[in-house]
């Protein structure tokens, strides 16, 4: 997380830091939210019994913009 922070920090000099922490949480998790940077999370995909992936509402991987944002560690809605 911080390092995605010092890179958008860099190319936005003068945005604030909550802004910078929120545009980082759109591709990192924050370490104080989520286990995943401690290595104790699992990212899965839910298949049927011949192998074919559920609709889990958005792809794996998406934005925050083709995701309605759900992405976010913290969404409004």
């Amino acid at each position: 997380m911080e390092l995605a922070v010092v890179w958008l920090r860099a190319a936005n000099p003068v945005a604030d830091e909550q802004w910078l922490r929120m545009a980082a949480s759109r591709y990192v998790s924050p370490p104080e939210i989520a286990p995943h940077s401690a290595g104790a999370a699992a990212d899965l995909t839910l298949c049927t019994d011949d192998g074919r992936e559920l609709d889990l509402g958005t792809r794996a991987n998406a934005t925050p913009e083709e995701s309605d944002g759900m992405c976010y560690t913290d969404p409004p809605h």
